[in-house]
C-alpha cells in the first residue's frame, strides 16, 4: 500500500504565515480572487514537499554487515530439562544459534547470557568462530548455585546498555533474539511484568522471542551431556521450588505465557523453536521485515503540482494582459 508523506522544503508553520499574508493581499485586491487563492494553495502544497511512498517487498536479500545481532540467554537451571528430542534445552539452544550465526554471516554478534544476574557479556565482534566457541563452552549455572528460575526482567538493563553503547555502530540494524523458557519460580508480580521492556523496543530492528522446552516438562540433568540410558536419579536435579515428578525429582516446565507477555512488550516475534525449519522462516521473515523497512522509494508528487501552479500562473498574466 502507498502511503502519501511531506518532506516540507519549508516548514509548514512559516509558509500558513505567508500564504494567509499573501490572502489577506488578494482579498483587498478584489481582482481574479478565485485563480489567486489556487495559486496560494498550490504554492503551500508544493513547498509541503509531497511524495507518494513505495515499500520494496518480498526482499530476504542479507547483507550482514548491516547487522548487529545480539543473543540474550538464559543459562537458569530449568534449561537443562531434557524434553528436546532427547537433549537438554540449552543444547537446543546453541545448535540453534549456531544456525543463526551461519544465516547472518559477516554481521556482527554480541552475546548476554544470564541467570540470577546478568552474567557476562561477550561484546561486539565478527569473529564467528570465537562466537561458536562460546556457545560450545556455555553450561547452565551451578545446580548448587541457585534454586530457583529469576525473572525474564534481569537482563534487561544490561541488553539496553548493549543497544545505546556509544561504541556501537550507528548504521548497524540491532537484531536480538532471546532465548528462554520462560520458566520463572516467583509468585512476584513485578517478576511476572515485562512492560520495562517497551522502552528499549524502540532501539530493536527486529529479531524473535526464541522459546524452547515443552509445558508437560521433563526432569533437570545435571550435566548439559547426559546418556539417557544409563542415567540415575542422581544424574538429575532434586531441588526445592520446582514441581516433583513421580520419583520425587524435579520438573521443569515450559511457560509460553512468559515468553508472549515479554515478546508483546518487547515488540519481537514470538516462537515456540520445536523444529529448526520454524526457526528458518522466521529467520527470513526477520530479514523481509527489516528490509521493507529500510528499502522504500519515493515518488515526488510536486511536479504535477508545478505544472498546474505554471496554468494559473500563465492564466493570471492573461488576465492582467487583458486589463491593460
Amino acid at each position: 500500500m502507498n502511503n502519501l508523506v511531506f518532506k516540507p522544503y519549508v516548514s509548514a508553520e512559516v509558509m500558513s504565515v505567508l500564504c494567509l499574508a499573501m490572502l489577506f493581499i488578494v482579498i483587498l485586491s478584489k481582482k481574479n480572487i478565485i485563480n489567486r487563492i489556487l495559486i496560494i494553495i498550490l504554492v503551500f502544497i508544493i513547498s509541503q514537499r509531497p511524495m507518494l511512498e513505495f515499500p520494496i517487498e518480498d526482499d530476504t536479500t542479507i547483507n550482514g554487515e548491516n547487522y548487529d545481532v545480539t543473543f540474550v540467554v538464559d543459562r537458569t537451571i530449568s534449561m537443562n530439562a531434557i524434553d528436546m528430542n532427547g537433549d537438554t534445552r540449552l543444547n537446543a539452544a546453541k545448535k540453534d544459534c549456531n544456525r543463526i550465526i551461519d544465516y547472518f554471516k559477516d554481521a556482527y554478534f554480541t552475546i548476554l547470557i544470564y541467570d540470577e544476574f546478568p552474567d557476562s557479556v561477550y561484546p561486539l565482534t565478527k569473529e564467528t568462530d570465537i562466537i561458536k566457541n562460546i556457545f560450545a563452552d556455555m553450561d547452565v549455572v551451578s545446580p548448587n548455585y541457585i534454586t530457583n528460575s529469576p525473572s525474564l526482567n534481569v537482563p534487561k538493563d544490561e541488553l539496553k546498555n548493549l543497544l545505546t553503547s556509544t561504541k556501537r555502530h550507528e548504521n548497524l540494524k540491532q537484531i536480538v533474539f532471546f532465548i528462554s523458557d520462560g520458566e520463572i519460580k516467583s509468585d512476584d508480580s513485578k517478576d511476572l511484568d515485562f512492560s520495562q521492556y517497551k522502552e528499549i523496543a524502540d532501539l530493536i530492528d527486529g529479531g524473535a522471542v526464541l522459546g524452547y522446552g515443552t509445558e508437560k516438562g521433563e526432569k533437570i540433568a545435571i550435566k548439559q551431556k547426559l546418556w539417557l540410558i544409563t542415567a540415575q536419579e542422581s544424574d538429575y536435579i532434586d531441588k526445592n521450588g520446582y514441581l516433583k515428578g513421580s520419583d520425587g525429582l524435579a520438573i521443569a516446565k515450559y511457560n509460553e505465557n512468559n515468553l508472549q507477555n515479554l515478546a508483546s512488550n518487547i515488540g519481537l516475534d514470538y516462537v515456540h523453536v520445536t523444529d529448526s525449519s520454524l526457526l528458518k522462516s522466521e529467520l527470513e521473515k526477520i530479514v523481509k521485515d527489516i528490509n521493507a523497512k529500510e528499502k522504500i522509494q519515493y515518488k515526488d508528487l510536486d511536479y504535477y503540482f508545478s505544472w498546474l501552479l505554471l496554468l494559473l500562473i500563465f492564466y493570471e498574466l492573461l488576465y492582467n494582459r487583458s486589463l491593460g
